[in-house]
């Protein structure tokens, strides 16, 4: 199964670091976030152009650009924390990537009806490049759960369309357990594996940029989100997408490969354990 690495598992690397340890790695595939676009221009004096051709060197790409909340019809103050919609739709262009994320922001307002036909918008506008937009649900937004992810996408009925479930997302919100059916798999443009230390902070959003652990050693229950996702049939690529400062004197490569080794143990122990149910079932 393809591989990414994510943007937000490497903050205190470089992006050419970044590259290297994926490609150490064994991976695909890694994400470019605006915080990384910043370093690699600020830091490292690279320009688009280089970042792609680094990758390419690499025989690598960028499965998505992470990611914007400007694609709800509602004006909102810009933040320049985050990609504006125009920004991302052109840097996946210029970056070759498959596609861009888009997520709410917990701005007040709005409906599923209003957010299906936003989506279906920029869905429209993004085919015009040959992009997928994938919308992430964040549990503290009002697109909290993988359901009402399902329903906007489904509802867009955009060929373009589609998800990205975050098992930290998924197991933070007020989803209970997790039925996944064959169409629902098909719209899943990634799976983000990472794992949760117990939380220190009442502050979700704390806990979602410092909480994430190494897969399979914090608290959540990834064997049985993994397993439930592989019985409806999901193929997309994984990312990987932990931050965890306890590990923090690794190098790049290390800690991609501790990353990427934890992640793939995890995979494989699911893949069996259902294939041993449907065995018995």
């Amino acid at each position: 199964m393809p591989m990414t690495i994510s943007a937000g598992s490497m903050v205190r690397y470089s992006y050419a670091d970044l590259v290297d340890a994926t490609a150490y790695a064994g991976c695909t595939a890694i994400s470019v976030t605006k915080r990384l676009l910043h370093v690699a221009a600020t830091r490292e004096g690279l320009s688009v152009a280089d970042m792609l051709s680094m990758l390419s060197d690499r025989g690598l790409h960028v499965a998505e650009c992470e990611g914007t909340p400007h694609w709800l019809s509602d004006q909102a103050t810009p933040d320049p924390k985050v990609f504006g919609l125009d920004e991302i739709i052109e840097l996946s262009v210029a970056l070759q990537a498959k596609g861009f994320v888009v997520y709410h922001d917990d701005r007040p307002g709005g409906s599923i009806e209003t957010f299906t036909r936003d989506f279906a918008a920029v869905c429209e506008r993004a085919a015009e490049h040959g992009l997928v937009v994938a919308i992430e649900f964040l549990p503290w937004s009002r697109i909290p759960t993988f359901a009402d992810a399902v329903t906007i996408v489904q509802g867009a009925g955009r060929p373009n369309g589609r998800i990205v479930f975050d098992c930290w997302h998924y197991s933070h919100g007020p989803t209970g357990e997790l039925s996944v059916t064959p169409e629902q798999a098909a719209l899943l443009h990634c799976v983000q594996v990472d794992d949760a230390r117990p939380p220190v902070s009442d502050d979700i959003l704390v806990e979602t940029m410092m909480g994430r652990l190494i897969p399979g050693t914090g608290t959540l229950d990834l064997p049985h989100l993994l397993g439930a996702l592989d019985a409806a049939g999901a193929a997309c690529p994984v990312a990987v997408e932990s931050y965890d400062e306890t590990v923090s004197y690794l190098d790049a490569r290390a800690y991609a490969e501790l990353l990427v080794s934890a992640t793939r143990k995890l995979l494989a122990d699911s893949a069996r354990n259902t294939g041993s149910a449907r065995n018995t079932g």
